[in-house]
């Protein structure tokens, strides 16, 4: 349509080409809407979920709400955590392996 000349026996055809056109665009922008709020929605997983991924005990998950070390959140009478912030609490550990083959 860019670039042509609209009659006025055309202009119900542009018209029409132009509310698709916008339709289009609309849909698209409220894809792009529900894409970017899904993905500023935290996941959220329960106590047990944490103790399965971890491989920990509810006591230490307990002990870690206490220290701080992961934060817990309170929904509708459940206690939730973050996915992000249980992965974030994962800390790597450095380990040296002893290949014995070290000058002493």
């Amino acid at each position: 349509m860019e670039g042509k000349i609209i009659t006025f026996d055309g202009l119900p055809a542009a018209v029409a080409e132009i509310l698709a056109r916008l339709g289009n665009i609309e849909a698209s922008m409220s894809n792009t809407g529900a894409m970017q709020r899904q993905a500023e929605t935290p996941s959220f997983v329960s106590r047990t979920q944490v103790c399965e991924m971890l491989g920990i005990s509810t006591a230490t998950l307990h002990n870690w709400i206490n220290s701080g070390r992961v934060q817990a959140y309170h929904i509708g009478g459940r206690t939730l955590f973050k996915a992000s912030e249980i992965d974030s609490a994962v800390k790597p550990v450095n380990v040296h392996v002893n290949t014995g083959k070290e000058a002493l």
